[in-house]
């Protein structure tokens, strides 16, 4: 996995090729912490490539990627225009399927090239699938982030969101997410998946076929990504990173809309949540929750609503000579 330093890869080349990204993550950092961990046990084997061979069985090239036949022996990055590309092959039945990963400087989306060509005859109908497995690491509480888990798929220009979190508004649910999968056909944009602050979006050159799968628990949810893609349109961008407006704007698919444009109302749905979370715990009961929260609103709210009440009643009450007009009767 791409990630994670490889024993092959002499660390100097390997921190010019993810300095920038792991620089850039430091600016969500909490006190105390040195690194944002996104990658752990449920995602760090990815980037799954697969096909359906000519007995209709599918084959994923799971083996061992060694380095690029075509760099020199010692050379397992290479650097051109401000670029890093990282090239993997493994050979099956005799034929070459390469890999290669581009990081870009001050970026967090990455250009993967899937290059199966050479092994067409033993793929069935012309198609290769790329997988992301595991979603991404939670960095909050997991009550805090269930609100925000959700599954992006853009068709169109309508994005359609698919929610992930298993855990009730009132956090009573089940600690297990039972394993569903959603599948979109049609020309899609991007597929994804976001939890409150990162995410982890495919935006494949061109593609008819796309899933999303959920499993896990609340605490650790499992997300699976896939995109169907024929072998002659290799090319998907893979943004992996924190949901920052300019560089997710950059993938060009109105991303930034559907999960930034409305950014302001994250912080009022959150304090709704938190709140009921909070009386919840105190009084197990849903619907005396409702009630204590319509009056905590009133409650709030009662400033602003006794200044007009109160200026009214007085108004009732005034004379005309108190509102500067002549007594009844009078010119």
């Amino acid at each position: 996995f791409f990630f994670q330093p490889h024993p092959a890869i002499p660390d100097p080349l390997w921190s010019r090729g993810l300095g920038d990204v792991y620089k850039r993550q430091r600016d969500h950092l909490k006190e105390g912490e040195e690194k944002i961990q996104l990658i752990d046990t449920k995602n760090l084997n990815n980037l799954l490539v697969s096909f359906i061979n000519s007995s209709g069985e599918e084959v994923f090239l799971e083996d061992f990627w060694g380095f690029d036949k075509s760099l020199p022996t010692k050379t397992s990055l290479t650097e051109e225009k401000g670029f890093h590309r990282l090239s993997f092959y493994v050979e099956v039945g005799g034929g070459l399927a390469q890999k290669s990963l581009t990081f870009k400087k001050d970026s967090y989306s990455i250009e993967i090239d899937v290059n199966i060509e050479d092994l067409n005859t033993d793929i069935l109908d012309g198609r290769f699938r790329l997988q992301w497995l595991g979603g991404v690491r939670l960095t909050e509480d997991s009550r805090q982030e269930s609100l925000f888990l959700e599954g992006l798929v853009s068709q169109g220009g309508s994005i359609q969101s698919y929610r992930v979190g298993s855990a009730s508004l009132f956090g009573g649910g089940a600690s297990e997410i039972s394993f569903d999968s959603k599948q979109y056909s049609g020309n899609t944009d991007f597929v994804g998946y976001r939890t409150k602050y990162f995410g982890v979006f495919f935006v494949p050159q061109r593609t008819d076929f796309v899933e999303i799968t959920k499993g896990g628990s609340s605490e650790r949810p499992q997300v699976g990504l896939s995109t169907t893609q024929e072998i002659n349109l290799r090319k998907t961008t893979l943004f992996f990173g924190p949901l920052e407006y300019e560089q997710v704007a950059s993938l060009g698919v109105g991303l930034e809309d559907k999960i930034l444009g409305w950014q302001w109302l994250s912080s009022i749905s959150w304090l709704v949540y938190a709140t009921m979370v909070f009386l919840y715990g105190l009084v197990p009961n849903y619907g005396v929750v409702v009630i204590l929260f319509a009056v905590l609103i009133k409650a709030a709210t009662y400033p602003l609503m006794s200044k007009p009440v109160s200026y009214t009643h007085l108004r009732a009450h005034e004379t005309r000579e108190d509102r500067g007009l002549p007594r009844v009767g009078e010119k």
